[in-house]
C-alpha cells in the first residue's frame, strides 16, 4: 500500500468504525494517488512531502482522503468548541488538499446531524463563512450531491436526516453559497427525491429568507438579510456624511467578523454607479477598517473573490462593474501595501 507520509506529518488518527454516521467506506482504501492528466511522477511537482523521519519523498496529495476525512472531523470537532470559523477555515487550508474541499461540506454536515441546532447554525455559518476561500461553487455542489447520494445510510443512525438535509439545502440557498438552479437539477431531483422535493416547499414559502435564518433556532437572533441591510444603510450614510469613525463604530456594533467578507463585497457593490469621489471614500473606508484589524486580510481576500465571482451578473445593471472592482481592489491592496499591512 502507498505510503502518503500522513501519520508521519500528523500522526496516527482514531479509525471510523462502521456503524458510526461519518464512517465511509471508501475510507479503508488508501491505495490510490489522485492525479492530473498530465502527472509526471519523476517530476519536481509530484514531490509533496518530505518524511524526516525515514529520508523519503512521499508522491501524491499531502493526505489521502481517509486522512484528510478525519483531519476534517477534527477541526469542526474544534470548531463546534470555539466557534471561531476563521481558524477553522484555515487548519484546512493548511491540510493542502484543494481537490478534496467537498468533503468538507460532507463532513461538516454528516457531523452535526447527531447534534443539537446550536452545532447545526455553526456548520450553516462556517459555509457561509468558507464561501469562497475554502470552498468554491463547485466544492458546495458536489458535497451536497454526496449527501444526497447517502441519505438513506445516514437517516439509519439519524432518522430525521432527511428533513435536517433539506433544510440545510435551503439554508445554503439563502445564504447564496448554493445556486437555486442546482434543485432542478435532474440528477440532484432524481438522487434527492424528497429530499429535494421538501427543500423546494421551503424556499417557496412566504417569507422563507427570514424563517430559514433562524432554521436552526435563534442563533445570535439576526438574520442575515437583516445584516445586509444594516450593512447597507451603515455605507450609505457612511458616503453621505464621510463619518469614517461612526462608520467603524458601526460596523463593530454589529459584532460578525465572520460575516465581514458580505461587508467588502457590498461596499463595492455600493459605489459601483457612484462618482470617482465616492468610490474614493470607500476606498478609504475598507483601508482604515483593514488597518485597524476590524476587517481581516482573510474576509477582505474573501469579499473580493466573492464580488469578482458575480461580475459578469452586476455589469447587467452597472456596466462599469468590472472597472470600479479592480480599481478599488487595486486602491485598497496598493494602500495596505505602503503601510505594511
Amino acid at each position: 500500500m502507498l505510503d502518503d507520509g500522513s501519520d508521519v506529518l500528523l500522526g496516527a488518527s482514531e479509525l471510523i468504525e462502521p456503524g458510526n454516521p461519518l464512517y465511509d467506506e471508501e475510507d479503508g482504501d488508501d491505495n490510490y494517488v489522485l492525479v492530473s492528466g498530465d502527472f509526471d511522477a519523476g517530476s519536481e511537482e509530484a514531490h509533496k512531502a518530505f518524511d524526516p523521519d525515514y529520508r523519503r519523498i512521499v508522491i501524491g496529495p499531502r493526505l489521502a482522503l481517509a486522512e484528510f476525512k478525519r483531519q476534517v472531523v477534527s477541526a469542526m470537532q474544534e470548531y463546534f468548541s470555539s466557534e471561531d470559523a476563521e481558524e477553522a477555515v484555515r487548519i484546512i487550508l493548511e491540510l493542502a488538499c484543494p481537490e478534496y474541499h467537498y468533503e468538507v461540506v460532507k463532513r461538516a454536515v454528516s457531523l452535526s446531524l447527531d447534534h443539537k441546532e446550536r452545532e447545526r447554525e455553526l456548520v450553516s455559518k462556517f459555509l457561509s463563512a468558507a464561501f469562497p476561500t475554502l470552498l468554491n461553487a463547485d466544492h458546495v455542489r458536489k458535497g451536497f450531491e454526496r449527501l444526497l447520494e447517502v441519505v438513506d445510510e445516514l437517516e439509519i443512525d439519524v432518522p430525521a436526516a432527511s428533513n435536517l438535509l433539506a433544510s440545510f439545502l435551503a439554508r445554503a440557498i439563502v445564504d447564496e453559497i448554493l445556486p437555486p438552479s442546482f434543485l432542478m437539477d435532474p440528477y440532484i431531483a432524481g438522487v434527492g427525491g424528497e429530499v429535494v422535493s421538501q427543500a423546494k416547499r421551503v424556499l417557496s414559502r412566504e417569507h422563507q429568507y427570514s424563517r430559514l435564518q433562524r432554521v436552526w433556532g435563534p442563533g445570535d437572533g439576526r438574520a442575515v438579510p437583516e445584516l445586509k441591510v444594516e450593512m447597507d444603510n451603515l455605507l450609505l450614510e457612511y458616503l453621505v456624511s464621510g463619518d469614517m469613525v461612526e462608520a467603524e463604530r458601526c460596523v463593530k456594533e454589529l459584532q460578525v467578523p465572520h460575516f465581514h467578507h458580505e461587508l467588502v463585497k457590498r461596499a463595492i457593490v455600493t459605489v459601483l454607479d457612484k462618482s470617482d469621489e465616492e468610490q474614493q471614500s470607500m476606498v478609504r473606508l475598507i483601508v482604515q477598517l483593514c488597518e485597524s484589524e476590524v476587517i481581516s486580510t482573510h474576509q477582505r481576500t474573501g469579499g473580493f473573490q466573492k464580488i469578482e465571482s458575480l461580475l459578469d451578473d452586476l455589469s447587467l445593471d452597472a456596466p462599469e462593474a468590472h472597472k470600479v472592482f479592480e480599481f478599488v481592489r487595486s486602491q485598497v491592496e496598493s494602500k495596505l501595501q505602503s503601510t505594511g499591512q
